[in-house]
């Protein structure tokens, strides 16, 4: 049977854990990650416009609150009619929760995965603004 010291379990484990920390990855220290999720930012925020203008029409064309409105939108959102999208959002979110951003790579795959998820999710909203308002939001 092997004995080791409390010394040497001491070492082995400090050892591993630095070795661990040396080749771990940081995504956020890459210029074209953080350029990236700086342009999925604007995308998600271009999106949530659309999303308020839909919830605008709303409370305008139907003269409700705020509450009632948004209420409508988030029920169009979760039709039937959407469901393509929720099904694409899904599959998209999974995979992104199952990259392990350990290398360059790694993280190129990531913001890939997130740009298509920000793209679906805008596809989405502009769908349900066009299912609310009638509009067509491409045109915008």
């Amino acid at each position: 049977m092997i004995r080791f010291s409390i010394f040497q379990v001491t070492a082995i484990c400090l050892g591993l854990f630095t070795q661990t920390q040396a080749f771990a990855y940081e995504c956020n220290e890459s210029d074209a990650y953080k350029k990236g999720r700086e342009e999925i930012a604007l995308v998600r925020k271009a999106t949530m416009a659309q999303y308020g203008r839909a919830v605008k029409f709303v409370q305008d064309a139907k003269g409700v609150t705020f509450e009632v409105a948004l209420g409508e939108v988030m029920r169009t959102g979760a039709a039937d009619q959407t469901r393509p999208y929720d099904e694409q959002l899904e599959t998209l979110g999974a995979k992104i929760k199952d990259i392990k951003p350990d290398s360059p790579q790694a993280c190129e795959a990531l913001l890939l995965l997130q740009r298509q998820h920000a793209h679906v999710g805008q596809q989405k909203i502009d769908f349900v603004a066009k299912l609310v308002t009638g509009e067509d939001s491409s045109a915008r």
